[in-house]
C-alpha cells in the first residue's frame, strides 16, 4: 500500500476499516434560548470530534446576567485602528520606498478584520479594499490559531500575509473598549509622511497652468434647492401703445441655477396662439444692453490677451486667457433678493409689477429674508358681463313660442309644449283644470258698464281666453273676445301667471282694463286645496292658511283670524261685532263681504272671500256667532 502515489483515489483510510457505524450526531442545541453548536458532541460514528476548536476572543461578563454570544452581544460594533506599512519601489531614481496609511477594521461579533486604504488623486497603484473582511491566520509556527482582540494594539506590528502593518492610533470607542477589558492603550501618534506624496505637493505648488480656467462649482446649490421655484404673478400695463392691454404674467425663479422664466395667463378668446410662453428659462439681466455685447447674446466672462494665428485655416492657433480678468465686465442679473410685492422689474425693456406670490415663496423670504408684510396689490379688472341675447322681435306670425322657434332652430318645427306650471300632479288629462272667473270692463263708458265676460284660466298650458257674454238688445256681437293664447303684461316683462288673477284684481290685457268679480266654486277649492300662491299683502301667511285649510279648516282659518282679524283696531272690530245676526246665529254673506270691505282690515278681496267662506254655513249665510267668539 505503501507503493501507491499520494493522488485522489489511491490513498485508503485504514482508520475505518471494518468500521459499521457512520451517523453524525446532533451538535445544534440551546443555550439561554439562543441556537449554538456543541462542540463536545461525538463525531461521526460515535467517535472523538475531528472538527478543532478555534480560539475567539474572550470577553468578561458581568455578574447577575446571563452570558450572550459575542455575534449578539457586539452586534455591528468595530475597533478603528490607523496604521501605515512601508512599500518598497524599485527601478526609481526619485523614491526608494513609500507609506501607505490604512484603517484595520476589527469586528468585535465575529473576529474578522478589514483593511481599507484611502484613494489617492494620480497615485497609479490599486487602492481601496486591501484585505476583505475574513478571519485572517497568524503567520508561522501558529499559523493554526487566528488574530483576537488581544493581538491589536496601539504601538504593535501586525504581519497580515506576509505584510507588517504598524498601528500608530485608534479611535475613542476603540481605547474604550480595551480599557474596560483591562487592556492599557499605547501611546498614539502621527503616521510619518510619505516622500513621494510630499514631492507632488511641492511641484503643484509651482505649477500654474497655461491656460488658467476658472471652475465655478454650482453643485451644492443644485443639490440643495432642486425642484425649488418662486412664483410670483406680475402685470405687464401695455394699455398705452396702440392696441394694447393688461397682460398678466406667471414668473418662475428657479433656486438651483438663478434662472427666471415667464409665462403669459392667456385668456379665453384672447386670439393669441402658442402655450403662452414670453421668456424662455434662463438668466434675466438688469440691462438690455449686455444682451447686444456679443453676437447673438453670448456671454464670455474671460478676456483673451493674445491670439497667435496665421489665419482661418490655421488649426494650431494658441491664445492666452486674463486670470487676472483685466476689463472684464460683470453684467448683473436678477436674484431671488430682487423680487418683492410692489416692486417692478424690466423684462427686455418690459416693465412688470410684481403683484402676489404664492404659498411657499412666502415661507422661502420670510425664513431667507425675515419679511412678514405681503399685502397683495390688486390689478385685476372684473369681467364683463356676459352679453344677453336678446330675443328679436316677434315675427307677426303665431304668437311668440313661434317665432322664438327662428331663434333657436334652424329647422322650423312646430314650438315644443310644455305643462303649465300649476297644473297638479293628479290632475285629470282630460276635462277639468279651467279656473273661470266673472270680469267686467273697468271703464266709465256706459255702452261698456254692463258687458259681461267669461275669463278661463287654463293649468294645462298657462293659456287664457276671454269670452264676452250675449245682452239682449245690445247691438254688439257675443262671443270669443279674446284669442286662446299666452300675454304679456302691459310692461312687456313677463306673461300673466295664475297668481295674477284673484278677486277684484284690474288686469289690463290687449289695452282694455278688466276687474274680475267672482269666481266658480271649483276656481275656490283649487285655490284652497293646492296652497295656490296670491299675490296679496301677506303672500307667506295666506299661503300657508289655505294650504293648511285642506287638512283642518277651523285650526286654519282661527289661526288666519288671529293674524288678520285681531290686529285691527278697536273700532274696525267694533264695526264687525255690531253687524245684525239671525235669529239662529247666522248672517248673510254680503253683509260681512261689505263690512270687511269697509272696515280695512284685510288686503285685498281676495281675502275677504276666503274669510267669508271659511264661515260660510251654506244658502250665502256665514256664522256670526263664531266671527264674534274669534274677535274677543
Amino acid at each position: 500500500m505503501s507503493g501507491l502515489p499520494n493522488l485522489p483515489g489511491y490513498a485508503i483510510n485504514t482508520s475505518q476499516l471494518g468500521k459499521e457505524r457512520f451517523h453524525k450526531s446532533q451538535a445544534f442545541s440551546f443555550h439561554n434560548n439562543v441556537a449554538i453548536s456543541d462542540p463536545s458532541k461525538p463525531g461521526i460514528g460515535g467517535g472523538t470530534p475531528t472538527t478543532p476548536t478555534l480560539k475567539t476572543s474572550a470577553y468578561p461578563t458581568e455578574r447577575g446576567q446571563p452570558a450572550q454570544p459575542a455575534w449578539l452581544a457586539f452586534d455591528r460594533q468595530v475597533l478603528r485602528f490607523y496604521g501605515h506599512f512601508q512599500e518598497a519601489v524599485h527601478e526609481s531614481r526619485v523614491e526608494n520606498y513609500r507609506v501607505r496609511n490604512c484603517t484595520i477594521l476589527f469586528y468585535l461579533e465575529d473576529d474578522t478584520i478589514q483593511i481599507t486604504e484611502k484613494k489617492t488623486a494620480n497615485s497609479g497603484i490599486d487602492q481601496g479594499t486591501l484585505i476583505r473582511r475574513h478571519r485572517i491566520p497568524k503567520p508561522a509556527p501558529h499559523d493554526d490559531e487566528f488574530y483576537t482582540v488581544e493581538d491589536l494594539n496601539v504601538g504593535k506590528e501586525v504581519t497580515l500575509y506576509g505584510r507588517t502593518f504598524a498601528l500608530t492610533s485608534c479611535d475613542e470607542f476603540t481605547v474604550d473598549f480595551l480599557g474596560k477589558l483591562g487592556i492599557r492603550v499605547g501611546p498614539q501618534g502621527p503616521a510619518p509622511p510619505d516622500p513621494h506624496t510630499e514631492t507632488l505637493k511641492q511641484k503643484a505648488q509651482f505649477t500654474q497652468a497655461r491656460r488658467p480656467y476658472e471652475k465655478v462649482d454650482t453643485l451644492r446649490q443644485f443639490l440643495e434647492n432642486d425642484r425649488q421655484v418662486l412664483r410670483f404673478y406680475c402685470l405687464w400695463d401695455d394699455s398705452q401703445s396702440m392696441f394694447g392691454d393688461k397682460r398678466y404674467m406667471v414668473l418662475h425663479y428657479y433656486l438651483a441655477d438663478d434662472t427666471c422664466e415667464v409665462k403669459e395667463v392667456l385668456p379665453p378668446n384672447s386670439g393669441r396662439s402658442g402655450n403662452g410662453m414670453f421668456y424662455s428659462r434662463a438668466k434675466l439681466p438688469k440691462n438690455i444692453d449686455s444682451l447686444v455685447k456679443h453676437p447673438g447674446g453670448a456671454s464670455n466672462n474671460r478676456t483673451v490677451l493674445n491670439v497667435f494665428s496665421k489665419g482661418i485655416t490655421d488649426r494650431k492657433s494658441t491664445q492666452i486667457l486674463d486670470s487676472l480678468r483685466t476689463g472684464a465686465s460683470n453684467d448683473p442679473f436678477y436674484t431671488d433678493a430682487d423680487f418683492q410685492i410692489g416692486v417692478s422689474i424690466q423684462l427686455l425693456g418690459r416693465e412688470l409689477l410684481i403683484c402676489d406670490c404664492d404659498e411657499f415663496t412666502k415661507s422661502y423670504y420670510k425664513t431667507k429674508f425675515g419679511i412678514e408684510e405681503f399685502e397683495p396689490i390688486e390689478v385685476s379688472e372684473p369681467m364683463p358681463e356676459a352679453p344677453k341675447n336678446e330675443p328679436p322681435p316677434p315675427t307677426g306670425y303665431g304668437n311668440d313660442d313661434d317665432s322664438m322657434v327662428s331663434v333657436h332652430k334652424l329647422v322650423l318645427q312646430p314650438p315644443r309644449k310644455y305643462p303649465g306650471k300649476f297644473l297638479p300632479e293628479d290632475a285629470p288629462e282630460v276635462g277639468g283644470n279651467v279656473l273661470r272667473w266673472a270680469a267686467k270692463l273697468d271703464s266709465t263708458d256706459p255702452l261698456s258698464e254692463d258687458r259681461q265676460f267669461i275669463l278661463s284660466y287654463y293649468l294645462v298650458d298657462d293659456t287664457f281666453s276671454i269670452y264676452e257674454q250675449p245682452a239682449r238688445n245690445a247691438g254688439r256681437p257675443s262671443g270669443k273676445f279674446l284669442e286662446r293664447g299666452k300675454y304679456k303684461l302691459p310692461d312687456g316683462a313677463r306673461h300673466y301667471d295664475a297668481h295674477d288673477f284673484l278677486k277684484g284684481a284690474r288686469l289690463e290685457i290687449q289695452r282694455h282694463p278688466f276687474v274680475l268679480i267672482y269666481a266658480d266654486e271649483y276656481t275656490y277649492n283649487f285655490m284652497e286645496q293646492n296652497n295656490f300662491p296670491f299675490s296679496s299683502v301677506d303672500d307667506a301667511m295666506v299661503s300657508s292658511c289655505l294650504h293648511m285649510l285642506s287638512i283642518y279648516l277651523l285650526l286654519l282659518f282661527n289661526m288666519m283670524i288671529q293674524d288678520k282679524l285681531r290686529s285691527a283696531e278697536n273700532e274696525q272690530k267694533e264695526t264687525l261685532k255690531s253687524l245684525t245676526p239671525r235669529e239662529d246665529g247666522s248672517m248673510d254673506a254680503s253683509e260681512l263681504r261689505a263690512a270687511l270691505l269697509d272696515a280695512g282690515v284685510l288686503a285685498n278681496e281676495q281675502e275677504v272671500e276666503t274669510i267669508v267662506r271659511a264661515f260660510s254655513v251654506g244658502d250665502g249665510a256665514v256664522d256670526h256667532n263664531r266671527l264674534v267668539e274669534l274677535l274677543e
